[in-house]
């Protein structure tokens, strides 16, 4: 059996250290105060099977635990529900034993309970059947052994299949998942946040849009929602988890998320109304930093400057229902024609890094990932295209990029739009007028009309997988390749990890060799925080764990 097992330092030690305590609820020195941050997507649901976006994930993760989590300083998987789990010799069986003596929040309309077995086959078996289906329900029912014979059955009204036959509760605290292959990172897939174990039964009457709905066993619980402005959340006094020194956690009374645009964000960071902000428009960095340069070296007095390699990649997808980006010279052309380092060192003034890969960013962490992408080559570009039959943009009919009303986004596709209309001399506009959901509307309407439309993906969880899945199955652009399809599909069978990356990298080159979209840039996270902030650790898939984050007292 492959056991994996965190141990962590025993009551004895723990109790051994200095844990004098001024109070009478255990309260650490560090305990204290409201964290305020902003988050540009408001907050529409957080019935877990719903929850697919980073500013939805980023609030739920605080309400919510599942059985596993990453730390967010090393990114190793540690415990999180399960204090323990182990798999069987070719992945396709994992157990998981759960942490006793946790609690589900208390509300005035739920008492409070402790989480057992029952919860998480609850949980997983609401996901595979969820009415608001999302792409990870899907990707569930695939997994785990006879899911998808349940969620058939449910859907035909036939009532001979009672559950999922692959989750079977061994007692109170121990449940065995079965898989119908092997998948050696299963349990990586589970700190995706709707893995989250909740008490079902509180969306029974279907009501998935009530934000006060949102029970959990997480740090921090819902304590007032002000309907597209604001949510508030205070500090689970019942949380299971302590510090090293034996104090309660979360060390914060609460946390206040606004939701404004970037501007309205910048404005109240500078007049310190916020306690964190990311993503610092191109146009705005003189008005905030000295200079990135200068930043990186702790030369401002007002705030701490963060950064993490980022697991994030932006792209532009094409529109493979219509005819024109069929043609595979084409969407080469396209690839070729765009400067990627111009964008970077001209446009973004050095705060991005190109997309010379594929979709997957470089990083260690996926070992030798290799694979060849796209560089700048005008000659190229225009070789292909007139091979497509259109010399000189000749013919070519006038097509439109799409993006958001954001300032780096909008900058890197106009930018973009305006190399392919000079290198190739195809007339391309640019639409800016939409907002993130509204563009998130338009492409996934099935009947769409959109020519080409930027995207952003920040990675679920850290696997290869979680960014060629974009790919796999039925998606917003309308691509299939049957290569692309093999190769991915062996890669999630191969339980060797080394071999399963191999794979994963054939299939990410197969895409690139397709031109099926276009790579722009690979994003490092940056992060300006209060400068009283401790604790706040920044990391590839920007999980933001606040259970240890505290301010720092002045001295009296």
């Amino acid at each position: 059996m492959k056991k994996f097992l965190i141990a962590f330092i025993s009551i004895i030690t723990l109790y051994s250290c200095d844990t004098t305590n001024d109070s009478d609820n255990n309260l650490s020195k560090k305990s204290g105060g409201t964290i305020k941050m902003n988050l540009e997507r408001n907050i529409v649901s957080l019935y877990p099977p719903n929850i697919e976006h980073f500013a939805t994930m980023t609030v739920s993760s605080q309400i919510y635990e599942g059985l596993v989590k990453f730390n967010s300083k090393t990114m190793e998987l540690e415990p999180a529900l399960a204090k323990s789990w182990e798999s069987n010799d070719n992945y396709t069986s994992y157990t998981f034993k759960l942490r006793q003596g946790v609690y589900f929040h208390e509300t005035k309309d739920f008492k409070a309970r402790p989480v057992t077995a029952e919860d998480v086959k609850n949980c997983f078996t609401e996901l595979a059947i969820a009415k608001n289906a999302n792409f990870y329900a899907k990707f569930l029912t695939k997994k785990i052994l006879g899911a998808e014979d349940y969620v058939a059955s449910i859907k035909n009204g036939d009532q001979s299949i009672k559950e999922i036959e692959g989750i079977k509760i061994l007692n109170d605290s121990t449940i065995k998942i079965d898989l119908t292959n092997p998948f050696n990172g299963f349990e990586r897939l589970l700190t995706i946040g709707i893995f989250v174990i909740y008490p079902t039964e509180i969306f029974k009457d279907g009501d998935y849009l009530n934000l006060n709905q949102a029970i959990g066993t997480g740090p921090f619980k819902i304590k007032s929602i002000k309907d597209g402005e604001a949510i508030e959340l205070v500090k689970n006094e019942n949380y299971w988890k302590k510090d090293i020194e034996g104090f309660d956690l979360p060390y914060l009374d609460g946390i206040s998320f606004t939701f404004n645009d970037k501007q309205e964000e910048i404005n109240k960071f500078k007049n310190k109304e916020l306690d964190l902000i990311k993503d610092i428009p191109i146009d705005q960095l003189d008005n905030i930093l000295p200079s990135i340069e200068e930043a990186k070296a702790g030369n401002n007095a007002d705030f701490n400057y963060l950064s993490s390699q980022g697991l994030d990649v932006k792209l532009m997808y094409f529109n493979h229902k219509k005819e024109v980006f069929q043609n595979l010279y084409v969407r080469q052309a396209f690839n070729y024609a765009i400067d990627r380092q111009k964008l970077v060192d001209s446009i973004l003034l050095g705060d991005r890094n190109i997309a010379s890969h594929g979709l997957v960013p470089k990083t260690d962490a996926f070992g030798n990932f290799e694979v060849k992408g796209y560089n700048y080559n005008p000659e190229k570009a225009k070789e292909l295209l007139t091979k497509a039959g259109y010399p000189e943009g000749k013919g070519f009919p006038e097509i439109t990029f799409h993006t958001i009303k954001r300032s780096i986004d909008s900058i890197t596709v106009y930018e973009s739009a305006k190399m392919i209309n000079e290198t190739l001399g195809i007339k391309v506009n640019v639409n800016s007028d939409r907002t993130i959901e509204e563009l998130f509307q338009a492409y996934n309407d099935t009947n769409h009309d959109l020519d080409i439309w930027r995207y952003n993906w920040i990675a679920d969880y850290a696997d290869p997988e979680n960014f060629l899945q974009l790919f796999y199955g039925g998606n917003s652009s309308g691509y299939s390749n049957e290569t692309f399809k093999t190769l991915f599909e062996q890669a999630t069978i191969e339980p060797n990890i080394q071999k399963r990356y191999e794979l994963f990298s054939k299939a990410d080159q197969a895409l690139i060799d397709d031109a099926a979209f276009i790579p722009l840039l690979y994003n490092d996270l940056i992060y300006l925080t209060n400068k009283n902030l401790k604790n706040f650790h920044p990391n590839p898939i920007d999980y933001r764990d606040l259970r240890e984050v505290y301010f720092a007292k002045k001295e009296q």
